[in-house]
């Protein structure tokens, strides 16, 4: 088994929105409840930045602006929405290049990043064990490092 790539948590908002400034903790906690809404995934990155909110103690006060949606859902919500709204989700959902109704403002705060660990392996019953093998090295080679970077992973 095999870490591959490390993917974490970016805030972005509407092509043509005012852009929030998060380049600190204190930017990041004076953004947040500035914001219209804020709309998160609801599951595994959404979860946490909810317990972050928690842990900072914004979670009572924003709860009327909190909006969970599924993964497939938070793209189209903020590009297609009229007030501003910032959008927290994973890097490599943002950075899309063809999603360009979307301006990424950055990841969180270091103080405050959280990320997904993506993990390579083959299974006892693969039914190519060897060029399973060979797939997972490219995966791991500097090579494939390129793109994986670019497509909002670390």
């Amino acid at each position: 088994m095999r870490d591959r790539a490390r993917i974490g948590i970016g805030i972005f908002v509407r092509a043509g929105a005012a852009t929030p400034d998060i380049s600190s903790p204190a930017a990041f906690q004076r953004a947040i409840p500035a914001a219209d809404s804020v709309t998160y995934v609801n599951l595994g990155s959404g979860i946490e930045f909810r317990d972050l909110l928690v842990r900072l103690g914004h979670a009572d006060k924003l709860k009327d602006k909190l909006v969970g949606v599924q993964m497939g859902v938070i793209l189209e919500r903020i590009s297609s929405d009229q007030g501003h709204e910032i959008g927290i989700a994973p890097m490599s959902r943002i950075i899309d290049q063809s999603v360009t109704a979307l301006k990424l403002v950055g990841p969180l705060p270091a103080e405050y990043q959280f990320h997904s660990v993506l993990t390579a392996s083959v299974t006892r019953n693969a039914p190519s064990h060897e060029a399973a093998m060979k797939f997972i090295q490219f995966l791991v080679s500097p090579e494939s490092g390129t793109a994986i970077a670019a497509a909002g992973a670390l």
